[in-house]
């Protein structure tokens, strides 16, 4: 492979990774990427899915604490698009052999929008047209090594290392019940840990409002029937065999097993 690839060369490079799930070498990437080429490359393979049968299912936030921002050298969030393969039904394993590369596990609140997202809605009308769900996160990627070597763009590019999302049972919630939720991870009954809702962007409602307004610049938007993982309550876990539950105390607990 060509150590210097166009933004066309890099979306097959990752579309083909995505289907044949071999992960790609850093060597391919390419240097100097603009957020805008890296959210260009992201949504030609996102587009690339669609064309061969996908359906847009959602979005994921990633890098919504002040730590995460950090990691990257980044001074906001960025976001992943998902399809509808992406999102893992809980009553099936997950396998680390055929169903990730290299994968994470982050605890998060998705937002499940009942109607049409806008750009002027606030933290609390955004909590007022969407049910909210216990969410599993599982970052993965379509580059070797990747976690936390690779740039803020090529995490980008790699629509934000998405992986899967299994996502529990959706209640409504209101912006302050949100306010004073509490996450709680467990791996095999073991908490691992315990991180309040103020660490996504000081509140979960705040980073779909970002999202929805990030969208609006690219022409893309939430509509109903659309998710959004809004951000990771605490730092990301590897993923490793075992059974893994996300609790809070508002909104219920989703679970899922992984297996060899």
């Amino acid at each position: 492979m060509s150590h210097i690839l166009s933004n066309t060369q890099l979306s097959e490079h990752l579309y083909r990774a995505y289907v044949e799930r071999i992960p790609l070498a850093q060597s391919v990437m390419i240097a100097d990427l603009s957020s805008k080429q890296a959210y260009d490359i992201q949504h030609a393979v996102t587009d690339k899915k669609i064309a061969n049968g996908a359906k847009l299912a959602g979005y994921k936030i990633s890098m919504t604490s002040k730590r995460t921002m950090a990691l990257f050298n980044s001074a906001e969030p960025m976001y992943g698009q998902l399809i509808d393969k992406q999102v893992w039904d809980n009553s099936q394993p997950l396998s680390l052999s055929t169903d990730v590369n290299s994968a994470l596990v982050e605890l998060e609140l998705a937002f499940i929008a009942q109607e049409k997202l806008l750009a002027s809605d606030t933290p609390e009308q955004i909590c007022k047209k969407c049910l909210i769900a216990p969410c599993l996160e599982i970052p993965d990627s379509r580059y070797q090594d990747w976690f936390p070597k690779m740039s803020k763009e090529h995490l980008c590019v790699d629509s934000a290392v998405a992986g899967y999302v299994c996502i529990g049972q959706p209640v409504t919630a209101s912006y302050d019940e949100l306010s004073h939720e509490v996450g709680r991870l467990y791996i095999n009954d073991e908490l691992v840990l315990t991180e309040p809702a103020s660490v996504v962007l000081e509140h979960p409602a705040l980073a779909v409002q970002w999202l929805v307004q990030k969208l609006q610049q690219h022409n893309l938007s939430i509509e109903a029937g659309m998710f959004v993982s809004s951000g990771s309550f605490g730092m990301p876990v590897t993923l490793e065999m075992g059974t893994y539950k996300g609790e809070f105390q508002s909104v219920g607990e989703v679970s899922l097993t992984v297996q060899t």
